[in-house]
C-alpha cells in the first residue's frame, strides 16, 4: 500500500493570533427619536448596519419583540395614553402605545367631548380617537381609553373602570366595585381584574378570587340586620336592640364570614340567626349580655344546603 506523506505540517499551538484592527468598525449607532423612549425602536443612523437595516425595519423588530411579550391577546395599554381635561369640552389624551393589532403609537391628541353626557373614549387601530355617548362602541372595534363626563360647559369627571393596561404581559382593568366584578365579560381571553376589595381573575368563564384580603364592612344596626356578601368578608355592628340576622345577599360558593356583634351601653340584646343559617347540632349561638361586649360568627356558604353553615361561635372576645 502507499504512503501519503504530508507536504505541510501545521502548527496549531504556536502559529500567531489574528491582530484585531486598532480601531474596530461601528456596527450601529441608534438615535433615540421615539414618542415615548420606554418601548419605542432607535434608528440606526450610521455604522455598518446603517446600509443594509432600515430605520422602519428595526422599528418594526421592536414592535414584533413588545408583541410577543404581550400574549394574551386583549387590546391593552402599554404606555402612556391618560385621559385630562383642557380647555371647556376638550379632552387631551397624552402621548403612548397601545397593544391592538400589533403595536399603535400615537402623539399627544385632543378630543371635544359631547356636551352634558358621559363620554365613552376609544382609541381606534389607525391611531384616531374616537368618543360617543354612554354606551358607544365604534366599528371596528377599538380601545377603550375611559369615560369622560361632561355637564353643558366643562370636564367634570374622568373614570378609568374597564381600561385595561399590559402588565408584565397580563392584562390588568381596574373596576369600580367593592367586591367581586358585577359583570360577565363575553371575551375568552385570561385578564386581571382589580376592585376596590381584592384581586381577581377572569379565566375565560368565572372570576377567581387571586387576593382574600377584603375589607370589612361596618353594617347599619335595624332590626333585621342586612348583609351584602360582595362587600367583603369580615363585618361588624353595634347592638342598640334585639336584633335578626337575615339572609346575606350576593353570596358565592364557598365564602367564609365572620360577624363581630357588641353590646351597647345598655347590653342584654339578643340575636335571632335567620333560617338561611343551619347550626350544627350541639352548638348555640347565645350573645354575651355585658355593655360593650363582642361576640363572634363564623359561617360558610354552601349552595347544597342552600344557606350558611355555621362553622364557629365565639363568646366574649
Amino acid at each position: 500500500m502507499p504512503t501519503i506523506t504530508p507536504t505541510t505540517i501545521v502548527d496549531l499551538v504556536s502559529t500567531p493570533p489574528v491582530t484585531p484592527p486598532a480601531t474596530l468598525p461601528t456596527i450601529a449607532s441608534i438615535a433615540v427619536d421615539a414618542v415615548s423612549s420606554s418601548i419605542h425602536a432607535g434608528t440606526i443612523v450610521s455604522g455598518m448596519m446603517a446600509t443594509s437595516l432600515t430605520p422602519i425595519t428595526n422599528d418594526h423588530a421592536a414592535r414584533l419583540d413588545i408583541t410577543a411579550q404581550a400574549v394574551s391577546g386583549v387590546y391593552s395599554i402599554l404606555n402612556g395614553l391618560a385621559l385630562s381635561a383642557g380647555t371647556g369640552l376638550t379632552a387631551l389624551i397624552s402621548a403612548g402605545q397601545a397593544l391592538m393589532q400589533g403595536v399603535v403609537e400615537i402623539t399627544a391628541q385632543a378630543k371635544v367631548m359631547t356636551a352634558s353626557v358621559d363620554n365613552w373614549v376609544w382609541l381606534l387601530p389607525n391611531g384616531t380617537i374616537a368618543s360617543g355617548a354612554s354606551g358607544y362602541v365604534p366599528s371596528p372595534a377599538g380601545l377603550f381609553l375611559g369615560t369622560v363626563t361632561c355637564d353643558a360647559t366643562s370636564i367634570t369627571a374622568i373614570d378609568y373602570s374597564s381600561v385595561f393596561t399590559m402588565n408584565g404581559g397580563l392584562a390588568v382593568r381596574y373596576s369600580g366595585d367593592d367586591f367581586m366584578p358585577s359583570d360577565s365579560p363575553t371575551a375568552s381571553c385570561v385578564h386581571l381584574v382589580k376592585t376596590s376589595s381584592g384581586s381577581f381573575l377572569w379565566d375565560g368563564s368565572r372570576y377567581v378570587l387571586l387576593d382574600d384580603r377584603p375589607a370589612t364592612a361596618a353594617l347599619t344596626d335595624a332590626s333585621t340586620i342586612a348583609t351584602n356578601a360582595a362587600l367583603g368578608s369580615r363585618f361588624t355592628v353595634t347592638l342598640a336592640g334585639n336584633r335578626t340576622l337575615g339572609a346575606p345577599s350576593n353570596p358565592r360558593e364557598g365564602q367564609r364570614c365572620l360577624w363581630l356583634f357588641k353590646q351597647d351601653a345598655t347590653g342584654s340584646r339578643t340575636l335571632t340567626l335567620n333560617a338561611a343559617f343551619h347550626v350544627p347540632t350541639g352548638m348555640t349561638v347565645t350573645l354575651s349580655t355585658a355593655a360593650g361586649t363582642v361576640d363572634a360568627l363564623e359561617a360558610v356558604y354552601s349552595s347544597f344546603v342552600s344557606g350558611w353553615i355555621v362553622t364557629n361561635f365565639l363568646k366574649g372576645i
